[in-house]
């Protein structure tokens, strides 16, 4: 049984969830303001929550930025509470370069999902997120550096 806590395969794990993050959020805006230019309530509370949806959605734009930053430290904080030995070093670096080879095709499929007509006019709302995911595999990248470094730089009696 696999270890709960922080390892070089947890980039996979963060790769997915700000691919599957990023999509949800440009979906539910896309939603949301279709349904706001479509569908014109008579009720002033309808209206309302309408309006504040949208708002909600671009909210998620700075959110984005903290998810993927929140994920990134809990990575680090569980990665350098656990002991690891320093023939496995090869091997993060080998992981390191498939969670990279893995990051360029979801970034790639985001910019497609994003350029397509129905999308392409969300992406002016979503600047950050646009960035992060654009460069995904440079981000991860970074991350994997870190998380390496974290694992085997630190000083332990094993």
């Amino acid at each position: 049984m696999m270890s709960n806590k922080g390892s070089v395969l947890d980039l996979f794990v963060i790769i997915a969830v700000l691919f599957g993050t990023a999509i949800a959020i440009i979906v539910g805006y896309k939603i949301i303001s279709s349904i706001q230019s479509t569908w014109v309530p008579d009720d002033a509370t309808a209206l309302a929550i309408l309006t504040d949806g949208t708002a909600v959605m671009k909210v998620f734009n700075a959110g984005f930025l903290i998810i993927t930053f929140g994920m990134g430290v809990a990575v680090f904080i569980s990665a350098f509470m656990i002991k690891t030995y320093p023939t496995f070093f090869v091997v993060s670096i080998l992981m390191l370069g498939i969670a990279l080879i893995v990051a360029a095709p979801f970034s790639n499929a985001f910019n497609y999902f994003i350029n397509t007509d129905e999308m392409v006019d969300a992406i002016p709302h979503f600047g950050i997120l646009n960035t992060i995911m654009r460069n995904l595999p440079k981000i991860i990248f970074g991350f994997g550096l870190l998380l390496i470094v974290v694992l085997y730089a630190k000083t332990q009696t094993i």
